[in-house]
């Protein structure tokens, strides 16, 4: 207002101040569940009112983005933090607990066959940490037995007999045995008189 009584209104609008209140949410999945022998990806996605800073990863690199893929290959517990643009902060962590490294173990005993010097008996056995998942037998059939049970092999020739066990992670033991004592005779035999 002037000397004169003559007024002027001028309104401001103010739209940018950011009023944060919230840290930002943070979500970390992995990329398998089941048994594996690994690498497994830990995905991490952070989300905020107004932006994301930076995550922090369980190895203390900074990594300036809303999201990260981490790949483990060890169990164990990893945290991660995320940093929103006005310093507020969430740290999640996740646990790994399904990366099987471990071979199953498999055994094979042979012996000869009691009533059949034709025969050899091979005896397979399997057992494993994370669970078995199967063993191929030398004819390319499959057996699934539960862990530490076994079954009976017969074979009626000598040679190399190779058995593949493995396990619910895809870890894989080979155990080949050599049979040589059984007794191949096909003819009777002759008798003078």
């Amino acid at each position: 207002e002037d000397a004169a009584g003559n007024i002027t209104e001028v309104s401001v609008v103010v739209d940018y101040i950011n009023v944060d209140l919230f840290a930002p949410s943070l979500d970390a999945t992995l990329s398998e569940n089941e048994e594996t022998e690994g690498p497994i990806n830990i995905n991490v996605i952070a989300t905020d009112d107004l932006a994301i800073s930076h995550i922090v990863l369980p190895d203390g690199t900074q990594v300036n983005n809303d999201s990260v893929v981490y790949s483990v290959t060890e169990n164990g517990t990893y945290s991660f933090k995320a940093i929103d643009v006005n310093g507020f902060e969430t740290t999640k962590t996740i646990v790994v607990d399904n990366i099987d490294v471990s071979a199953p173990v498999l055994t094979v005993e042979d012996t000869l066959s009691e009533t059949n010097n034709q025969q050899a008996i091979l005896t397979v056995s399997a057992s494993d940490n994370a669970g078995l998942k199967s063993v191929v037998n030398p004819d390319g059939t499959t057996s699934t037995l539960a862990d530490g049970e076994s079954y009976e092999y017969i074979v009626n020739e000598n040679g190399t007999y190779k058995f593949v066990a493995e396990d619910a992670a895809g870890n894989i033991t080979e155990v080949s045995v050599v049979v040589d004592y059984i007794n191949v005779d096909l003819f009777a035999p002759s008798l003078d008189a």
